[in-house]
């Protein structure tokens, strides 16, 4: 799949800002849980210069959240907590 550059430049923002972008932010669950290689691809291509990114998923409330984090910036348990709690503020905002 080809992915959006302004999808792409988002998800760079976030990786350097944050260590980690969650599907809720950018891209969409299938992307980031199933098509992880070409996207990981496609981010290093517009400009992420870090190693390896880690996958994680949740599903606090029944509905999953997964993220891509950069270990270089965020532990990987940091990134977690950060994306369950940004799943749970977007899901309120919903209601």
């Amino acid at each position: 799949m080809i992915y959006d550059p302004a999808d792409l430049a988002r998800a760079v923002t976030l990786l350097r800002e944050d260590g980690f972008f969650t599907d809720e932010d950018v891209f969409g669950s299938y992307a980031v849980e199933h098509d992880t290689d070409d996207l990981v691809q496609q981010i290093k291509e517009a400009g992420f210069d870090g190693e390896d990114l880690k996958l994680g998923g949740a599903a606090p409330t029944g509905s999953a959240v997964y993220w891509l984090c950069d270990p270089r910036v965020i532990d990987e348990q940091d990134a977690r907590r950060e994306a369950v709690a940004r799943h749970l503020a977007l899901k309120a905002s919903l209601l």
